[in-house]
């Protein structure tokens, strides 16, 4: 189905993952302390990341950056659930390319079980689409998003094998808006080549109609 101008899929075999590269990692306990703290990867930067819910705070809640091939991989080992109460919670955040790439597509996979996720992607303040686990969105041909805010959610059940183990982002990119595709302005030179041609013409033209 649509979702503004992206198109939203299952996530099927869009992804194939090999042995993952260097990546950085954090802890929501560590970002409570300190907010500040962003985790690069290659031409990605993710920032403003905050933890909601039962995992603020949490030493245990693991958050990993990384590249998977041609994928970039944001991910959160979280680990709730059991026979208490339901929990809920939630993991925010920006992520921006760097280089002259734009994202393509953006997916959500998530491990465990009796438990709901979903993913919010944003653009310039407007919702793109929402993400239900296991499916990917799309971005149209003519977008070149260099920037996205996402926000996480999830609850677990309470029953006594209800857990969420796992919460991961993907994201492809593709060549971003070349400046050929950019228009400019007339440059200087061409607008006063462009003007001292008008002023010839114009003479010539009361030359041969003289009033």
């Amino acid at each position: 189905m649509w979702v503004g101008a992206a198109v939203v899929s299952t996530i099927a075999t869009a992804f194939t993952l090999v042995p993952a590269q260097a990546a950085t990692s954090t802890t929501c306990a560590a970002l409570l302390g300190n907010p500040s703290i962003s985790l690069t990867t290659g031409d990605k930067i993710v920032s403003n990341i905050i933890c909601s819910g039962d995992v603020t705070g949490s030493s245990d809640v693991l958050i990993n950056f990384g590249v998977n091939g041609p994928i970039y991989e944001f991910s959160s080992d979280i680990i709730r659930g059991g026979t208490g109460p339901n929990t809920a919670g939630g993991i925010s955040y920006t992520i921006a390319i760097t280089s002259d790439q734009a994202f393509n597509s953006v997916a959500l996979t998530a491990a465990g079980i009796n438990f709901a996720a979903s993913k919010q992607i944003y653009a310039g303040g407007d919702l793109l689409a929402t993400l239900g686990v296991g499916e990917v969105t799309t971005f149209a041909a003519n977008q070149f998003l260099t920037t996205l805010n996402i926000v996480d959610s999830w609850s677990v059940g309470s029953g006594e094998f209800a857990t969420l183990e796992d919460i991961n982002n993907l994201y492809t990119q593709k060549p971003g808006r070349g400046p050929s595709e950019v228009p400019g302005p007339l440059p200087i030179l061409g607008v006063g080549a462009a003007y001292g041609m008008s002023r010839k013409l114009r003479a010539r033209l009361r030359g041969a109609f003289p009033s």
